[in-house]
């Protein structure tokens, strides 16, 4: 009895995260407010009355897709290499790609759009996608951020706290929003490696990275 109850419980989140999987596209296209249980229902083929057996009201899915999100998001490529590196000015330079990087490449159009829909609306899922993903980064960020500064390979006057960080995540992000749209909201639209190279070498130095240290840390392309 118990495995066939594990295993109808098994099912049941199987579907679950079905249904959350299928509704991702409507709640990003539309948003929490705008999106209709219909459409929901509709995305995932199943019938309002199932789809609310499985949730109890149409924010309860939007918060059961966030917690889906967060818990599914999988560290981006190289943070393992990273976290194992001494803090040192070019691990800092590391980190600003990895961030960089993420941002601009490693978030689909539906999870772009969801975290638009979220900074529209009460922010919650970008909220905690935010503080889960980036909980490690941050750390890692701001000890090689005081390496650096111990190093000398700061300007004087240059941020040394999270300011530092979200400086790099917020210009990033606003690039990987800006290109949702197609055609894309602005003017600028360069090849992907020198569109990184561009936000990579404002950012550094926006900062306070020395040019030397910048020459000396940062590989172009």
């Amino acid at each position: 009895m118990y495995g066939m109850a594990n295993g109808k419980r098994m099912q049941h989140e199987k579907r679950r995260e079905a249904i959350l999987t299928a509704v991702a596209p409507i709640f990003a296209r539309k948003g929490l407010h705008g999106a209709t249980t219909r459409e929901l229902a509709a995305a995932a083929g199943i019938s309002e009355a199932l789809l609310y057996k499985h949730f109890p009201s149409k924010s309860a899915i939007f918060h059961a897709l966030d917690a889906m999100e967060t818990q599914h998001a999988l560290p981006p490529p190289g943070l393992e290499l990273i976290l194992h590196m001494p803090p040192t000015t070019g691990r800092l330079v590391r980190c600003i790609r990895l961030i960089v990087t993420q941002l601009l490449h490693g978030e689909s159009d539906t999870e772009a759009r969801l975290i638009a829909q979220s900074l529209l609306d009460d922010g919650d899922y970008a909220r905690s996608l935010f503080a889960k993903r980036h909980q490690q980064l941050v750390a890692v960020f701001l000890d090689s951020l005081q390496a650096a500064a111990k190093a000398g390979d700061l300007r004087k006057g240059a941020a040394r706290d999270e300011s530092a960080f979200w400086l790099t995540h917020h210009l990033a992000l606003g690039v990987r929003l800006l290109k949702l749209p197609m055609p894309v909201a602005t003017e600028w639209q360069p090849p992907e490696e020198e569109a990184l190279d561009t936000i990579m070498l404002f950012v550094l130095r926006g900062i306070g990275l020395k040019n030397s240290a910048i020459n000396h840390h940062y590989v172009a392309g």
